[in-house]
């Protein structure tokens, strides 16, 4: 019986996912080469932020109540943070 379901299990896994089909080398290589010729047009410029405007989007947008991400920075721990934390954010 399990190995009826493995089977089965194996079979949809196979027809779900196929490899893809790649272009022979030399097309791969010249479309590669195309690619990173062009420009980034999905990228935006960077925003560079000052230490009072981090400090605003902390105190004004951050849920204190929020649970932590993996790093476990709470938004209370956040909204409590010196100055001095902001001005070493915006140098990263």
């Amino acid at each position: 019986m399990i190995k009826k379901k493995a089977n089965t299990f194996a079979g949809h896994i196979e027809t779900t996912f196929k490899p893809v089909e790649l272009p022979q080398n030399e097309d791969l290589e010249t479309e590669i080469k195309r690619a990173l010729k062009e420009p980034l047009q999905t990228t935006q410029p960077i925003k560079f932020l000052t230490p009072k405007e981090i400090q605003n989007i902390i105190q004004e947008d951050l849920n204190p109540r929020e649970a932590p991400g993996c790093d476990l920075i709470t938004g209370r721990i956040l909204k409590e943070m010196p100055r001095k934390v902001f001005v070493h954010l915006t140098s990263i």
